[in-house]
């Protein structure tokens, strides 16, 4: 992942087993988690603890570092930015409930 220009990375993670997975990444003026089906696989720390701002649009797989290698082979489905840091509590609940679950948000409003 890039933040504000830095590269940043979780632990060593493996998940390479045909499976979806849920992903996730929050950023708290500096302090970067990242998170793999609900568990927590590493945090970070950034100088500056400035918050983000989000300049230009959200750049996900090759185009995270404007480079022509892909950085993400695979499928992505459902990105969700939000403007607040979820917990670590709340991360579990998205990923064992579903972010409709999670939001309260009903099929008949999503269309």
């Amino acid at each position: 992942m890039i933040a504000k220009g830095i590269p940043v990375m979780s632990r060593p993670v493996n998940f390479a087993d045909g499976k979806y997975h849920h992903l996730c990444v929050t950023y708290d003026d500096g302090h970067v988690r990242f998170y793999l089906d609900g568990a927590d696989v590493g945090e970070e720390w950034l100088p500056n603890g400035a918050p983000v701002q989000m300049a230009r649009d959200l750049l996900v797989g090759e185009d995270a570092e404007l480079g022509s290698d892909e950085q993400f082979n695979g499928n992505m489905d459902d990105i969700l930015v939000l403007g607040r840091v979820l917990s670590a509590e709340e991360i579990k609940q998205v990923f064992a409930k579903g972010a409709e679950a999670f939001f309260g948000i009903t099929a008949t409003a999503v269309k």
